[in-house]
């Protein structure tokens, strides 16, 4: 590098006036070091951040929200309305917003229905997140009647977790084919649309038996 400058330095000195000369050997000399000091460099200063900037450093958060494809698929600022204030003594609850700003309370106003990140462990995409085994001690706390209706173990339906039949995700109705197959002949079910034109709410089954009358019916 230093025979390089030597060397254009002399060819310099052969064409150009001696202060013209000056101004070029400064520049020269001090080239790779401005490339290499960030702040030598000019740098337009930014506007309102947008969504895409705020992923250029949260990255994950922004994934989780468009993998998501919930209803959070919103621009960064309709929730943080308030950002990057965070400081000293100052808590996390006076700049995050709340869930309950808006959505109020869907589920109930009881201690255990408000906690809402027990259930929604991701809140940029509360629903992709919901777990089924952290959803199935809670499931009769929505679901009263499914929840009153299997307790009475009338049948073995009552002996079963919920999660067994929803088994996929939150919201999963399964068929009855699934678990019992087709336990009647075609002659049987011709003629009705389906299984509970005779069973009834799969919760509470009705049965045969409950129809005194069931054996002398061909």
């Amino acid at each position: 590098m230093q025979t390089q400058r030597i060397v254009l330095s002399a060819l310099i000195k052969s064409v150009l006036p001696v202060g013209i000369l000056a101004v070029l050997l400064v520049c020269v000399s001090i080239s790779p070091a401005a490339e290499s000091d960030s702040y030598s460099q000019d740098v337009e200063k930014m506007g309102e951040m947008t969504t895409i900037d705020c992923a250029r450093c949260h990255h994950e958060i922004f994934m989780s929200i468009k993998n998501g494809q919930g209803a959070h698929r919103i621009e960064c600022r309709e929730c943080h309305e308030t950002f990057h204030g965070f400081r000293r003594g100052m808590r996390y609850e006076d700049v995050l917003p709340t869930c309950t700003g808006c959505h109020e309370t869907p589920h109930g106003e009881s201690e255990q229905m408000t906690a809402c990140k027990s259930c929604h462990a991701v809140p940029h995409a509360p629903l992709a997140s919901l777990e089924l085994k952290t959803l199935e001690p809670l499931c009769a706390s929505c679901h009263a009647d499914a929840g009153t209706r299997i307790a009475s173990d009338r049948v073995d339906h009552g002996k079963l977790k919920c999660v067994l039949c929803h088994s996929d995700r939150h919201g999963y109705v399964p068929s009855c084919q699934e678990c019992h197959g087709t336990p009647h002949s075609q002659e049987i079910t011709e003629g009705f649309t389906g299984c509970l034109d005779c069973h009834g709410n799969p919760h509470d089954l009705s049965l045969a038996t409950d129809d005194p009358d069931a054996g002398l019916k061909e």
